[in-house]
Formats: structure tokens, C-alpha cells, sequence
């Protein structure tokens, strides 16, 4: 009887060991590597503290970009709120920054968005809220990130995507806002950048 239990013992330590070692030489336990989507070209915007900052103060962070209006009533608090829970899921990380990028600079003020930020609590060294010349903005969310925004009878009709970009500046990945599923990865993917951060 004690002669069985003992195998039994030696079974029980060795099945986890063997496990690991196929999962080992199957590579399940490697990342994949994100795409990579391009990079975001050199940028200027002014912040919501009034001061001009832009592509060259994000050099060697991870960031994630939003874009938003203060006067929006449907997608945009949704969006902001998703900001709000990823500065709290990553507040300790020095290098991880959040963008979020006012699509209607005429109306969005450095007051408005101040206003605005203090409403979602958004860290001001952390979280930035830019405006700036129409055409620049107009120009950077399609030629630079890619992304859908046109203003169509009054309406401003926007991406709710979220765009993760590395410490080199290079577009990582699109997440919809509206995906909880796609929400919990792209804090995964950060965290994932972050590691490559010196």
C-alpha cells in the first residue's frame, strides 16, 4: 500500500512538471507581438494647462489616444469614462501616458476642457486634454491615426476607438471603447509595451 501511495505522490509532482514542459515546447507560452500600424506623425497641440506640448514630449512612453468633445452626450462620456478606468488600472506606471483629443477645437477651449477633465478626475501629468487649429486635428485623427471624423449637418460623427501607441511613437493597436473584452486587453497590451520601456 505504501509502495502505490508513493507513486502516487511521484505522479501527482510530475503531471504539472510535464505539462509545463509540452506547453514550453509548444511556444504557448510566448506573446505574440503586435502589429504595427505606422507612426503617428510629429504633432503640436495646446493642453489644457495652456501650454503647447505634442509627439516630441511622448518620446520613450506608452500612450493611449482618445478622441472626444466636451458638448457630446452619447459616445464621448462613454469613451472618457474607459480613459478614467485605465489611468486607474495603470497610475503606477512613470512611463504610461493617456491623449485624449478634442475633434471639435472650436468649441473646446483650454477652460472647456479643463472643465471637463476635472469632471473625470483625469491626472494632469498623467491624462492630457488637447485642442488646437481645426485643420490640425482634422489632419492628424485621418492622415495620422487613421481614424473616421467628420462633422455632417452640426453633428460630429467620430471613431469611439482607442489607439495604443508605443514608446517609439509606432500606432500598436485599435480597441472599440464599447468592448469590455477589447477594454481589458488593451490595458494587457500596455502593460506589454511598458515591459520594452528603458
Amino acid at each position: 500500500m505504501k509502495f502505490r501511495f508513493g507513486h502516487l505522490l511521484v505522479g501527482l509532482f510530475l503531471m504539472p512538471v510535464i505539462a509545463v514542459g509540452v506547453l514550453s515546447v509548444s511556444k504557448s507560452f510566448e506573446e505574440k507581438p503586435l502589429p504595427q500600424y505606422g507612426k503617428v506623425p510629429p504633432f503640436e497641440l495646446f493642453e489644457r494647462s495652456g501650454e503647447r506640448v505634442g509627439s516630441k514630449d511622448l518620446t520613450n512612453k506608452v500612450w493611449i489616444a482618445s478622441f472626444i468633445f466636451t458638448s457630446c452626450g452619447g459616445q464621448c462620456p462613454i469613451i472618457t469614462g474607459r480613459m478614467k478606468a485605465i489611468q486607474s488600472k495603470l497610475r503606477f506606471k512613470e512611463a504610461m501616458r493617456l491623449v485624449s483629443i478634442s475633434v471639435d477645437p472650436k468649441r473646446d477651449t483650454v477652460k472647456a476642457l479643463q472643465d471637463y477633465s476635472l469632471k473625470y478626475g483625469a491626472d494632469p501629468y498623467k491624462w492630457w486634454f488637447l485642442t488646437g487649429a481645426d485643420k490640425d486635428i482634422q489632419q492628424l485623427v485621418r492622415n495620422g491615426f487613421r481614424l473616421a471624423n467628420q462633422e455632417d449637418r452640426g453633428d460630429i460623427i467620430h471613431s469611439e476607438k482607442l489607439v495604443l501607441v508605443d514608446a517609439r511613437g509606432e500606432m500598436r493597436g485599435y480597441y472599440d471603447a464599447n468592448d469590455d473584452r477589447q477594454m481589458k486587453q488593451i490595458v494587457r497590451d500596455a502593460k506589454a509595451l511598458l515591459k520594452q520601456v528603458f
